[in-house]
């Protein structure tokens, strides 16, 4: 799969820090995402997965992932970013078996990728 932040159509009455963004996994591991306060991200793989982050970039809330409709795995529900400027998370992910694919095993996990929060584009 090819490594991408993509946005997501929002509603125009949302302010553009409420913009979502989507990680797509893989992704290479020197890659790393700037992130605003009041964003907020998802991440989404073909494989079922976990996703755990230091603490400090984002709101302390607990996630999932969910197959979706279209076979893709989702986090649901997305975190907002709430951490300072300049403030570091690492993301690792973990592949986790799929019930309705027993006899495949799922790839080795994406390595690990940073998030900063960069707020200098915010007025």
């Amino acid at each position: 799969m090819k490594s991408a932040v993509q946005p997501i159509s929002r509603e125009s009455s949302r302010p553009d820090s409420d913009l979502a963004i989507v990680i797509q996994l893989p992704q290479p591991s020197q890659q790393s995402k700037d992130v605003s306060n009041g964003q907020t991200v998802q991440w989404q793989w073909d494989y079922n997965f976990s996703v755990s982050f230091t603490a400090g970039v984002f709101e302390p809330k607990p996630i999932n992932v969910v197959k979706q409709d279209d076979g893709l795995y989702l986090t649901t529900p997305p975190l907002r970013v709430v951490g300072p400027p300049n403030n570091v998370s690492i993301c690792t992910y973990t592949s986790l078996p799929d019930a309705s694919s027993i006899d495949i095993d799922p790839p080795p996990p994406p390595p690990p990728n940073v998030i900063i929060v960069d707020n200098s584009a915010m007025p």
